[in-house]
């Protein structure tokens, strides 16, 4: 995060691939996503969450670092290109 309290980061230990974060200070994590997740980034301003679905999806997602309901960015973001924004 770019505050440097949180890493983001993509996992498969609930419900397919989640957008997860976890404390520096070794804490629990904590799911983020429902609808699935893949490649987070946070915004410079330190506001929102980016992130696609991976290969099995389509689009560019955001979602507040504090929670909240996910919002489609580029709906038209194929699943293969799931690493191809910044």
């Amino acid at each position: 995060s770019s505050d440097g309290r949180f890493i983001y980061y993509a996992s498969n230990e609930a419900d397919g691939f989640q957008i997860w974060r976890r404390p520096v200070d070794g804490s629990a994590a904590e799911r983020l996503t429902t609808n699935g997740g893949f490649a987070p980034m946070e915004s410079p301003d330190g506001r929102w969450i980016y992130y696609s679905r991976g290969a099995s999806g389509t689009g560019l997602y955001r979602m507040p670092v504090n929670g909240g309901p996910e919002e489609s960015v580029l709906p038209s973001l194929q699943g293969p290109l799931w690493g191809n924004w910044t």
